[in-house]
């Protein structure tokens, strides 16, 4: 059996000798920020996406390193992880930063293979469920990509439950994004996503698909999206800078077309 390295504040060791880490757990802490990254062809997607967002979280959080870290820093060290690894050519990344005793600021890189239909878009369209929570509070680090295991946790442990392929959050009848990704959905041509202040994530995919959307100058709102606008939606897909575009096919009773989001995914990956 291969040992897995990690990335432990520059230093490379095996992962069940890393200081203070939750065992068996994707969550290395309870409190922090994370990014999770493609790596295609040896190439990391949206890198300076990915840094941008975790550096504006970290100042917002006050996260301050005793050293220059910046995007060459950010780069550098994750491709050291990924040839401690052997990672080659395609890997997932999983870059994150947390406070030690409230105090010095850690961060830690994991790099694993990835398998082609995790990226790749989906010919058969996903299911979702609907589900009315209050996991999320709606405050000024609601778009941050913060660890929360406890959402984490309930959403993955429902999707399997209903033999979903992800579910919506609902919040007082409008939906800010699924469990895992940020929502857009199609009515009449017109491409919709909820805005930040409805409680999603400032996803990396979200916004190089907004960009992408505004370039070819298609007919585009950020408007809060209510479950009656969904279920009358004709087409509804996920963004995620791991999954990238996911076409959905169904939500509860409901059917939807693909055609924006095939579009998407065949123009601009």
């Amino acid at each position: 059996m291969v040992t897995k390295l990690l990335n432990y504040n520059s230093n490379i060791i095996p992962e069940e000798k890393a200081p203070q880490l939750l065992p068996n757990s994707v969550f290395r802490s309870k409190d922090g920020l994370f990014e999770s990254m493609l790596m295609l062809n040896n190439q990391i997607q949206l890198l300076p996406f990915h840094f941008a967002r975790l550096d504006k979280g970290m100042q917002q959080l006050g996260f301050v390193f005793p050293f220059l870290f910046d995007l060459s820093f950010f780069e550098k060290e994750i491709l050291k992880t990924v040839q401690a690894n052997h990672i080659a050519p395609n890997g997932r990344i999983r870059f994150q930063v947390f406070k030690e005793h409230h105090q010095d600021c850690i961060f830690i890189v994991e790099v694993v293979d990835v398998e082609p239909s995790v990226y790749a878009y989906n010919q058969e369209g996903w299911k979702l469920g609907l589900v009315n929570n209050n996991w999320k509070q709606l405050d000024d680090t609601t778009a941050l990509k913060a660890i929360n295991p406890n959402l984490y946790t309930s959403t993955n442990d429902l999707v399997k439950q209903n033999n979903w392929d992800d579910l919506l959050l609902v919040n007082d009848g409008f939906i800010s994004e699924s469990g895992t990704a940020n929502l857009f959905i199609v009515r009449d041509d017109v491409i919709y996503t909820p805005p930040l202040s409805q409680g999603c994530i400032a996803g990396v995919m979200r916004t190089y698909v907004i960009d992408a959307i505004q370039k070819m100058e298609l007919r585009f709102f950020e408007k809060p999206i209510s479950t009656e606008m969904l279920l009358q939606a004709d087409e509804v897909f996920l963004t995620n800078a791991v999954r990238r575009i996911k076409w959905v096919g169904k939500i509860e009773n409901k059917k939807y077309l693909y055609k924006y989001s095939l579009w998407l995914s065949g123009n601009f990956f």
